[in-house]
Order: structure tokens, then sequence, then C-alpha cells
């Protein structure tokens, strides 16, 4: 399915194999929450059209967690309808993914 870039560097920052910056723990809930969006997402994708095979996550360190997050908000967006295949459950599944990207957005930008 491509993009979540930021998938994989929550997974990386998770098991702390990159510097943690002194706003990390705005992260938690992102780190907690979109692995098992993503699960949900995945199997309720696979139960209707069947598995999706093997996909591959190229972590990178962002300059920008914020920009990061904002890509890949507006990549799920701009491929909604080809991730979802015209799935409600699939599509509420994805706004709900939606919900965890922009709440980290906020804790980021807001709450110092």
């Amino acid at each position: 399915m491509g993009g979540f870039s930021v998938i994989g560097i929550a997974l990386i920052w998770r098991i702390g194999s990159l510097n943690p910056t002194a706003s990390i723990w705005r992260l938690e809930a992102f780190y907690d929450g979109v692995v098992e969006a993503i699960d949900s997402i995945v199997e309720v994708y696979q139960g209707n059209f069947g598995l999706i095979g093997s996909c591959s996550i190229q972590g990178k360190t962002p300059a920008d967690i914020v920009k990061t997050l904002r890509e890949d908000a507006g990549w799920i967006v701009a491929n909604r309808q080809k991730i979802s295949k015209g799935l409600t459950p699939v599509e509420n599944l994805l706004d709900s993914l939606l919900e965890i990207y922009f709440q980290t957005i906020y804790k980021l930008q807001n709450l110092t």
C-alpha cells in the first residue's frame, strides 16, 4: 500500500534507536494508537479483499516530525479511495487513523 513513513519512524523511536527530543512524550499516544489502528485497517481490508502480501517499510530520520506527520496524513487522504476500495469500514478506520495523526500534530504544536 506504500506511504506511512511515520509508522517506521514510530517503531524505531519506540525501541529507542533514535535520539528522543524533549517532546517525545507527546508522541506516546501516537506510538500506542497508530500500530493498533493500522492493524485494524489491515485485518478488515484482508477480511474483505484477501491477503495484501508482504511490504517493506523504509525508516528515515525526519528533520521535522510535524511536517512528516502532515505529509503522511495528506497521503492517507489522497489515497483513501485506493486503500479502501469503497469499503465503508476501512474508510471509517482510516478516519480513526487520521484522528491519531491530527491529535499528535496538535499536541506537538500547541502543548509545550
